[in-house]
């Protein structure tokens, strides 16, 4: 099961389609983390910070500060 996934609309997917100029699937691949390329990587930063879209991210994934560690 994968818990790592950047939650856009139809409309979201679309406007990175046309903006990376690719198909669909291949939005769908990298807002699922089912791509890791440096395509997808930059459609998923897209999504996040010109768009707005929500990512959701598996703890383990995230980098704790020092003093979260002890």
């Amino acid at each position: 099961m994968r818990y790592e996934c950047v939650i856009t609309s139809q409309e979201d997917k679309r406007r990175i389609a046309d903006e990376f100029k690719v198909k669909a699937a291949i939005v769908s691949k990298a807002m699922h983390f089912r791509s890791d390329s440096l395509l997808a990587r930059k459609a998923r930063c897209y999504a996040v910070n010109h768009l707005g879209c929500t990512v959701y991210v598996h703890p383990r994934h995230l980098i704790k500060a020092p003093s979260e560690g002890k």
